[in-house]
């Protein structure tokens, strides 16, 4: 697992996906839990430092970051082998892109997956899965995890 980084995405994605729909990371850029936002006009900003942070929320443009930064996320709340729980129930959504910058300055993103490792689990409810996994994994279910 390891650490990684929040990325909120405001630009429009290469296939339509609605990138409100997901919690995004990445380990491209900081890998300190950091936060960031790539904004409507596709600058590269630090919106907070490390998660135990004190000062809090920042806006600090990003301009040292060149090249590629991976970004992918999913609505999978709880796995345990083939089986996987997503948040509200819903179909499994997963999306990995890759967006270039220049000088902190978005070039592109494309897609690079949207299976994402998932294509061969099967969903199931949280009763089925707490079943399943025989109690053996702690999960909290989607409506306390998403404050439902």
């Amino acid at each position: 697992m390891g650490t990684y980084d929040t990325i909120k995405i405001e630009v429009p994605l290469p296939d339509g996906f609605d990138p409100q729909r997901l919690e995004w990371q990445t380990k491209d850029i900081s890998d300190f839990m950091c936060e960031h936002v790539i904004e409507a006009d596709g600058v590269l900003y630090l919106t907070r430092r490390e998660w135990y942070d004190d000062e809090g929320p920042v806006h600090e443009p990003e301009t040292e970051i060149q090249g590629d930064v991976l970004f992918y996320g999913d609505n999978v709340t709880a796995r345990c082998g083939k089986i996987v729980v997503t948040s509200g129930d819903e179909p499994i959504v997963a999306r990995e892109y890759m967006a270039t910058f220049t000088n902190g300055k978005l070039q592109n993103i494309r897609l690079v997956d949207n299976k994402c490792g998932l294509a061969d689990k099967k969903r199931v409810t949280y009763d089925e899965f707490k079943r399943l996994s025989k109690g053996k994994f702690a999960v909290v279910h989607p409506k306390q995890a998403f404050g439902q």
